[in-house]
């Protein structure tokens, strides 16, 4: 697995294929200082690491936290009951992915 927020960890999210033709949601996810987006759209994902403009959901954490998810140690509901991950935005949209 490539090192949290490495340049081969956002080539490997923009590689996924697995993902339903039908999803198309964009998630702006702040960690710490870092920002960047993702879209998936026709089952493709796009990541844009200097974003600007909106987002349909926006995911807010600290670096501890982001990593333990993505490293599949914690997860994401976990950390949002316990108060270490925050969502704004279109909700709705961010269901398409689960």
């Amino acid at each position: 697995m490539p090192a949290f927020l490495s340049d081969e960890w956002f080539a490997a999210l923009e590689a996924r294929t697995d993902l339903d033709p039908g999803i198309d949601v964009s998630l702006r996810q702040v960690v710490d200082d870092d920002t960047w987006r993702v879209t998936v759209k026709d089952g493709r994902v796009t990541v844009d690491r200097t974003p600007d403009g909106e987002a349909d959901v926006t995911i807010t954490t600290d670096r501890a936290t982001a990593a333990a998810i993505a490293e599949g140690t914690l997860a994401a509901q976990d950390a949002l009951a316990a108060g270490r991950l925050s969502l704004a935005g279109d909700l709705a949209k961010l269901r398409q992915l689960l």
